[in-house]
C-alpha cells in the first residue's frame, strides 16, 4: 500500500501545518477507523485466515458496500497523510486511491462475476460500490474471527513507523 502521495507526504517537510498534537490525533483517528474497517471486513472475508476457505461474502460491512477493504485502505492512507502534517496532500491521496481502486475493482468484479455467477450479479445490483446503503440482509458470519482478524491485520500498524520517524526528525 505504498503510494506516490504517501511517499511524497513522508519525505516532504515544507508547508507542514502546526498544532502537531491535534493533527496527529486526527491522523491517528482516521488511521484507526481504516484499521478497524479492515478488521471488520476481515472477520467476514477471511482472506488472510489460512484455515478458512474463501467464499462469496455478503455479511458485515459487505452488506452495505462491496469494497470495505478499499474504503478502509483509503482511510489508512488519508490518516497517514494527515500524520505527515502536509494537509494539502489529503485530496491528492483521496483522488489517487479512488482512481487506482476504481481500476482494480472493475477487473476484480469481472473475475468475481465469472467465479460466483448469478448470486454475485444480484449482489452487484443490490449493494453499492462505495457509499453505504441500508441493507436488510442477515448479519452473520463473523463469530469467532475477531482475534484472528486483528492478528491478520496487525501488520498495518507498521505503516505508522516511517511517519513516527519523520515526526521525530523534524
Amino acid at each position: 500500500m505504498v503510494t506516490p502521495p504517501l511517499l511524497f507526504a513522508l519525505v516532504w517537510t515544507r508547508g507542514m501545518v502546526g498544532h502537531a498534537s491535534q493533527v496527529w490525533a486526527a491522523g491517528l483517528f482516521i488511521f484507526g477507523l481504516g484499521l478497524l474497517g479492515r478488521v471488520w471486513a476481515q472477520q467476514h472475508l477471511h482472506f488472510r485466515l489460512r484455515e478458512v476457505d474463501n467464499a462469496f461474502t455478503h455479511t458485515g460491512p459487505y452488506r452495505w458496500v462491496r469494497n470495505p477493504i478499499y474504503i478502509s485502505n483509503t482511510l489508512l492512507c488519508v490518516g497517514l497523510t494527515v500524520l505527515s502534517q502536509i494537509l494539502w496532500m489529503v485530496p491528492v491521496t483521496i483522488a489517487w486511491c479512488l482512481i487506482v481502486y476504481t481500476i482494480v475493482i472493475r477487473e476484480e468484479e469481472e473475475r468475481l462475476l465469472e467465479l460466483y455467477g448469478k448470486p454475485y450479479a444480484g449482489y452487484l445490483q443490490e449493494t453499492s460500490r462505495w457509499l453505504p446503503r441500508r441493507s436488510d440482509k442477515e448479519a452473520t458470519g463473523a463469530r469467532g474471527y475477531l482475534l484472528k482478524s486483528l492478528l491478520a491485520e496487525a501488520h498495518n500498524l507498521l505503516l505508522l513507523i516511517p511517519f513516527i520517524i519523520k515526526k521525530l526528525m523534524v
